[in-house]
């Protein structure tokens, strides 16, 4: 059912904590953050961001927001499976398709339409060139960004804060959460980079001006990057746990050590059956190269170079001070430590755990 988008504006100006929302992308560091403490937040997830409902510990999201036909096309087997519970912005490039209207007759959802087409080419409605769309009716040119279509809307629906989760905007290593199929690797290019941070530079000054607060609370943003724009001082650093009160939970940190100079399906195979065991999994590779090669596999969360054992546990403890660490190994990849000078790790909080 298509909804007003005036149904959802709030008839008095929020204040406080109301006036607040969050937007998540599905950029790597989200899996860092402690999602459980949105609880009770406004929350809004960007394209496939919608799988921390599923597979991280976000309990509820408010709304999703899908800008692309490919990005929403890719993800149907998906959500006709889970069937992700929220309201839903379309924008009318995807909501002109045949395929949209195939979805809305066999599994009709909430949603609203916002403008696109025809737009993106529209100078005079180019959000790097400062345009600012006054209501939702007017649509907006290119965003180059997900989160920044859902920072539009947020503040058209009256938000005056906006905290940012999983827009690292960081292309050094993965750019997802989750794993990246055929088609992710393919749009993933490094064309329009450059332009989708000058967009976000230019709509962060923009909202400032507006007296909306940007607060960038993604991990792994790359600041240096945002530094180099002309939007220095507009937009606030900050985290998730310092924003909203709440209780911080542990997560789960596997660790599987090995050469990894020649992978093989054995590699692959005992990646798959430790990641189902542990919140990240971290590969320990010898030397650098392979430590990079290592972090670009699927299902492996981060790696690091180490070849000594204990070196490799002290990294881990240093990168990761409050969570559990837990140590896979089987028969065919022994760990080469002293039982003997163990007892420093040998704890509750770590534990080596045989597979297979």
């Amino acid at each position: 059912m298509q909804l007003d988008f005036n149904t959802l504006v709030s008839p008095t100006p929020l204040q406080g904590d109301a006036g607040r929302c969050f937007i998540l992308g599905s950029s790597p560091s989200l899996a860092d953050e402690q999602l459980h403490l949105l609880e009770g937040e406004r929350v809004f997830l960007c394209n496939g961001a919608w799988r921390a409902l599923r597979d991280l510990d976000l309990a509820k999201a408010n709304y999703i927001i899908w800008t692309g036909q490919g990005s929403w096309k890719n993800d149907i087997p998906e959500l006709l499976e889970y069937r992700p519970n929220a309201k839903v912005f379309y924008s009318d490039l995807v909501s002109n398709c045949k395929t949209f209207k195939q979805f809305q007759t066999t599994t009709p959802d909430h949603h609203c339409i916002f403008r696109k087409s025809g737009l993106t080419d529209n100078g005079k409605m180019d959000l790097l060139g400062g345009y600012f769309p006054r209501q939702f009716k007017d649509g907006w040119g290119s965003a180059r960004s997900v989160v920044i279509d859902a920072m539009i809307i947020a503040v058209l629906m009256g938000y005056k804060e906006i905290c940012i989760l999983g827009m690292d905007l960081d292309y050094t290593g993965r750019s997802y959460f989750y794993d990246e199929h055929d088609w992710l690797a393919k749009v993933n290019s490094p064309t329009g980079r450059e332009k989708t941070f000058k967009t976000f530079a230019q709509v962060t000054k923009t909202l400032h001006e507006k007296g909306v607060a940007v607060k960038q609370l993604s991990k792994g943003f790359n600041r240096e990057n945002y530094n180099a724009t002309d939007a220095v001082g507009y937009i606030q650093y900050d985290t998730l746990e310092r924003i909203v009160e709440g209780i911080w939970k542990p997560k789960t940190i596997g660790m599987y050590m090995d050469s990894f100079d020649n992978l093989t399906p054995q590699h692959i195979d005992f990646i798959n059956k430790t990641r189902h065991l542990c919140d990240k999994l971290v590969l320990v590779a010898p030397n650098e190269d392979s430590a990079t090669v290592c972090k670009a596999l699927r299902k492996v969360s981060n790696s690091i170079a180490s070849k000594d054992f204990e070196d490799a546990v002290q990294k881990l403890y240093r990168r990761y001070p409050k969570d559990k660490i837990r140590i896979f190994h089987n028969k065919k990849y022994p760990l080469k430590y002293d039982p003997d000078a163990a007892g420093w790790w040998n704890n509750e909080r770590t534990k080596i755990i045989l597979i297979g």
